[in-house]
Order: structure tokens, then C-alpha cells, then sequence
């Protein structure tokens, strides 16, 4: 688990599915985000609680139970050769 903070990460322009250009990340994760991952499995909770990596397993293993699944990109061999 770490947290993850948009002013952090390196601009990248993302293409909309209208073809129009954007590096904004959604409102709810302006802020920041948990990131859980297990296996090839990632997880996201936002917002970024005060001092959550003080906060007790218990409490943790709730925001993991909450956290949105994060689609995870296909690996080098699932992909598709483009024709």
C-alpha cells in the first residue's frame, strides 16, 4: 500500500474517447489516493486519510473492503498485434 499524489506524476497527455486532450485526473482524486495492490490485483481509496499510515490493520483492511478496483492494463503478451 502507498499513496499516490497527482502533483507527483508526471504530466501525460490522455486522449478522451472525443479525441480531445487531457492530463486533469478525476475531481474525487485531486487530492490524492490509497493505493492497495495484491497479486496483479490494484485497488484505490480516496481521499488520502490524515496520517493513515499510523491508522490499525483493522481500519485499513475496511478502506481496502470500500476501494474501487483500478483495470489493470494488459500485459505485453495479451496484447493484440495492430494490423
Amino acid at each position: 500500500m502507498w499513496d499516490v499524489h497527482p502533483r507527483d506524476i508526471p504530466s501525460r497527455p490522455m486522449t478522451d474517447v472525443n479525441g480531445r486532450s487531457d492530463t486533469a485526473v478525476a475531481h474525487n482524486l485531486t487530492d490524492g489516493w490509497l493505493c492497495f495492490q495484491a497479486g496483479r490485483e490494484r485497488r484505490r481509496f480516496a481521499p488520502i486519510p490524515w496520517h493513515w499510515d499510523e491508522l490499525p490493520d483493522g481500519v485499513l483492511r475496511v478502506m481496502l473492503d470500500v476501494s474501487d478496483t483500478v483495470p489493470r492494463a494488459p500485459d505485453a503478451h495479451e496484447r493484440r498485434p495492430e494490423a
